[in-house]
């Protein structure tokens, strides 16, 4: 298992006094231990609540629009661009908020948990490299606006098809696209988001009954994505442990 130590610092308890003889305790040493995987998807926990979605940013392209039309959880923010391609993340305004872009937004958010969806709308690229290099940049921005909010990276989930590829393509695109996203989570002690296993089917696709073209999330779907995230939600006092020695 991956652990990352957080910060180590040394104590030393206060002399003791007994008929006027000082006695020095021994130094003792206190680590914080963070024991969570970032190799590893989130894995599933006890629901998030209300409260945790009110601190709770969701942004991405279209298909987080399935969440922002057709969630039922209403007391975070959820925002999506049509489209949205991740090196025009800075022009590319924000559906029903024009005055906006999704970095304009990520940049001032005040929430504590961001999660991001993005990745579909380069499915098609030869190279995710400078990709994945755009994507750090933003990591990075997060990380020095908002260096404690929890940061979620949700991979690219398996739609039933994509136009101009074949069902092998895709999945090779899915591969790699999803392996950058992973590293990047790895890299940056970020957590990500595994969707397929909630909602596709026996052959690995996006269920047909979640979807109203294949890849976006019709009100079912977005009501199932919701509860999967719900699920897999990062507690820091479950994974994060003071050692004193």
């Amino acid at each position: 298992m991956a652990c990352a130590l957080l910060c180590s610092c040394a104590s030393e308890k206060p002399e003791s006094k007994e008929n006027g003889v000082s006695e020095e305790t021994p130094a003792y040493a206190c680590r914080v231990i963070d024991y969570y995987d970032y190799t590893k998807p989130v894995p599933e926990s006890a629901p998030a609540d209300d409260a945790y979605y009110a601190e709770s940013f969701f942004g991405g392209d279209s298909r987080m629009g399935g969440l922002y039309l057709y969630g039922t959880e209403k007391y975070g923010e959820i925002y999506y661009v049509t489209s949205l391609n991740l090196f025009m993340i800075d022009t590319m305004t924000v559906d029903d908020y024009p005055d906006e872009t999704m970095l304009s937004l990520l940049e001032k958010t005040d929430k504590k948990h961001i999660y991001l969806m993005l990745g579909i709308n380069e499915i098609r690229n030869s190279s995710f490299d400078a990709w994945a290099e755009a994507y750090q940049e933003l990591i990075d921005m997060l990380k020095e606006k908002h260096p404690d909010a929890d940061i979620y990276l949700i991979e690219t989930y398996h739609p039933r098809s994509i136009s101009g590829l074949t069902a092998e393509e895709l999945d090779v695109q899915l591969n790699k696209v999803n392996e950058k996203i992973r590293d990047l989570a790895i890299k940056n002690l970020c957590y990500y988001i595994d969707l397929d296993p909630g909602i596709t089917d026996g052959s690995g696709l996006f269920k047909d009954e979640l979807t109203w073209d294949g890849l976006h999330m019709n009100p079912e779907g977005a009501r199932e994505v919701e509860a999967y995230i719900k699920r897999h939600v990062y507690r820091r006092s479950e994974y994060v442990k003071e050692i004193c020695e």
